[in-house]
């Protein structure tokens, strides 16, 4: 039976233009595992008889609910990590990142140092771990991005202000390592700057210093990725193991 709170209290009645917002106790029936179940709502006043009239109402249980939402995490996640470079689809944490990952996993990140020190490793750790919480996160090589773009003119600039653009976590992955001609500094320096200025989680990879970067591609570029990333050097081979 639906239990009407009291109509006195201040925090069961809200009035905004003439209408009244009241609680009620009503039943519900999972849709899924018949669980019956009690819970406090907030509705119009006029509904009340329509939720006595249909009671129990269809509608999830929390358990339900909850374990659909993890097997869409999972059915998304392996479609996700397909998108991923092959090595790194059935990535183990070899390297115990794990500690700091979780530390570092909301924030913007300069990654560099030499090759196979695991900068690329650990940004795809980052994005695994945003996959499974159910955000969403986008992996780009960047080299790749632009070898696409300098061949593909006339899809480049749609390419490029679906990169910038993009709300989740993007990965820019050997920032320095394709050839920087002022086309490709134009590309870096208009996401960058857009996702600085808008404070859009990035992750940049790179085997260049900000201070190399300084003299390699341009000082309002590397400015900008210090402005917004937490810098990190990482040293010693992490080559992945096969």
């Amino acid at each position: 039976m639906i239990q009407v709170s009291s109509m006195d209290s201040a925090n069961h009645l809200k009035k905004s233009n003439g209408i009244k917002i009241i609680k009620i106790t009503t039943k519900f029936k999972c849709s899924k595992c018949d669980l019956e179940y009690s819970k406090e709502i907030e509705i119009w006043d006029k509904y009340v008889e329509f939720f006595k009239e249909h009671e129990p109402m269809p509608i999830q249980c929390e358990e339900c609910a909850e374990k659909e939402r993890l097997q869409d995490i999972i059915e998304c996640g392996d479609k996700l990590i397909k998108t991923l470079p092959k090595k790194y689809q059935k990535l183990k944490d070899y390297y115990n990142f794990q500690e700091r990952v979780d530390k570092m996993k909301y924030k913007s990140i300069f990654l560099h140092g030499e090759t196979g020190s695991g900068k690329t490793f650990f940004a795809i750790m980052v994005l695994k771990e945003l996959w499974l919480e159910g955000k969403t996160g986008m992996f780009l090589s960047y080299p790749e991005f632009m070898n696409f773009c300098l061949n593909n003119f006339e899809r480049a600039r749609s390419k490029l202000n679906e990169v910038k653009d993009y709300a989740g976590c993007l990965i820019i992955d050997d920032l320095g390592a394709e050839r920087m001609t002022d086309y490709s500094k134009n590309f870096i320096y208009i996401i960058i700057n857009y996702r600085e200025s808008n404070s859009l989680q990035t992750i940049i990879t790179s085997n260049y210093s900000i201070k190399q970067l300084d003299y390699m591609i341009d000082k309002r570029i590397s400015s900008r990725i210090a402005g917004m990333c937490d810098i990190f050097e990482l040293n010693g081979d992490k080559r992945i193991p096969f």
